[in-house]
């Protein structure tokens, strides 16, 4: 008691004596705390081992299967993977409405890159939430548009209106009622309406095989509004296929039409066609040829096989498609390549015939690329 208090000698001071118990309580307390801090720090340093174990199981499974996180994780933590697993409406009116569902079609179906290189070498990652537009952020801070190196380049269409523009323009509607429906300018519907008439006829060019079979040839002439300007154009129908082949052409003579035959179709291709002069040197030239008189007939009267009634119906629907969107017969032949490209999904569904067409749509855009395409 002397050590703890220099005024009273006796062993009966209160006041000492509670002091006393104070000070052998918290030093008690003090070594319990203690032991609660180590044991602490043993526990955080088991979870930190357990979380390196799992993070190490995680990244083996993940090379060998598929594993799905929680949605509501990746939207915050990883929007690429939130619009790569999300799981879209068969409602096609809310994938066109609903700005989630229409930028996770697009990144499923490529339309959409999800992967960028950032000018430090490094893998960028997207940037996305709620109501703002979706980017590419490196971890050096750098940021890039997510279309800076796509079909949309400089195009100015807001991502959430990209599917609902496809869609519209693969319904064959003309710019400016397309820039109605989504109120944009009719400027720009113009420019995004050019570039794919473009883009996919090209696409059309490289990937039409040689006819073959039974095919019908013949030429049309296409006039502008007023009738001021007229252009003649000559096309190839291939029977088995269903494919056409649409050229404009500046004369109908036999130097004109003979190596576009010889190009599209392979020897010993029969060919089906009128009278026309420029026809006479098909056999000279490797091809069957049978000739339908139209003068007399449209079918051959001792075999109904031979016309040409697929191609003559062919002109009908690509007048009333073209004159529709360009009175004027400008750029006719990019217009002819569009026609010829759609009528390869020509189903007796629409809904089908719209599915395919937009599936291929998705495909053009995901092979863009600038070495090729993108020049136009």
């Amino acid at each position: 008691m002397e050590n703890i208090c220099n005024k009273h000698c006796s062993r009966d001071c209160r006041d000492c004596q509670e002091t006393f118990s104070s000070v052998s309580q918290l030093a008690l307390e003090n070594q319990n705390f203690k032991k609660e801090i180590n044991n602490t720090n043993q526990r955080i340093e088991q979870l930190q081992q357990k979380l390196t174990h799992l993070k190490k199981q995680y990244s083996e499974l993940s090379r060998t299967q598929s594993i799905q996180l929680p949605l509501a994780f990746l939207k915050t933590k990883s929007p690429k993977d939130y619009f790569m697993n999300l799981k879209l409406p068969s409602n096609f009116f809310s994938l066109l409405t609903e700005p989630e569902y229409s930028l996770s079609l697009l990144f499923q179906t490529g339309t959409f890159d999800s992967e960028s290189l950032c000018s430090c070498g490094r893998a960028m990652s997207i940037r996305w939430k709620e109501g703002m537009e979706a980017s590419f952020q490196c971890v050096c801070g750098k940021t890039k548009p997510l279309l800076e190196e796509s079909f949309w380049k400089g195009l100015e269409m807001e991502q959430s209106k990209i599917l609902a523009y496809l869609f519209l323009w693969t319904m064959d509607l003309r710019p400016r009622e397309i820039a109605n429906f989504l109120d944009i300018s009719q400027n720009q519907s113009r420019k995004v309406s050019e570039k794919l008439r473009k883009v996919v006829g090209m696409h059309f060019l490289d990937s039409l095989p040689c006819f073959s079979g039974i095919v019908e040839i013949d030429e049309s002439c296409f006039r502008s509004k007023g009738k001021s300007d007229q252009k003649w154009v000559f096309g190839l129908y291939e029977r088995a296929s269903k494919l056409v082949y649409m050229e404009v052409v500046p004369k109908r003579t036999a130097a004109q039409l003979l190596p576009i035959i010889t190009k599209r179709c392979e020897p010993g291709t029969t060919i089906m066609s009128d009278q026309w002069a420029a026809y006479n040197q098909l056999e000279k030239a490797g091809f069957k040829h049978h000739i339908v008189n139209h003068s007399k007939y449209f079918l051959h009267p001792e075999n109904p096989e031979i016309h040409t009634q697929h191609i003559e119906v062919s002109w009908c629907w690509a007048k009333y498609h073209i004159k529709k969107k360009n009175r004027q017969m400008t750029h006719l032949q990019e217009h002819l390549h569009e026609y010829c490209w759609k009528t390869q999904f020509r189903n007796n569904s629409k809904l089908h015939e719209l599915g395919n067409t937009m599936k291929s749509l998705f495909e053009v855009l995901k092979n863009y690329s600038k070495s090729s395409l993108s020049k136009c």
